[in-house]
């Protein structure tokens, strides 16, 4: 049973970095538009794929889960 906390600790901590990463990469695929080194077409494109990629990552790391207080 501890393997598997362990094996949950270190999928939270690899979906947390890649929805790190994909919104690094959404941030650098808005300024190689912005630089004119990326159409806009193509760069919709990346920037959909970058944005789905961090919303799921993000789900599965768990930024869209509330902390609910307790009630005293």
């Amino acid at each position: 049973m501890g393997t598997y906390d362990l094996e949950e600790q270190v999928m939270k901590k690899v979906f947390g970095a890649l929805a790190f990463l994909s919104f690094f990469y959404l941030l650098g695929v808005v300024g190689s538009i912005e630089k004119e080194t990326m159409t806009l077409g193509i760069g919709a494109i990346h920037m959909a794929v970058s944005l789905v990629c961090f919303g799921l990552f993000g789900k599965l790391y768990g930024l869209s889960e509330s902390k609910q207080r307790k009630s005293r």
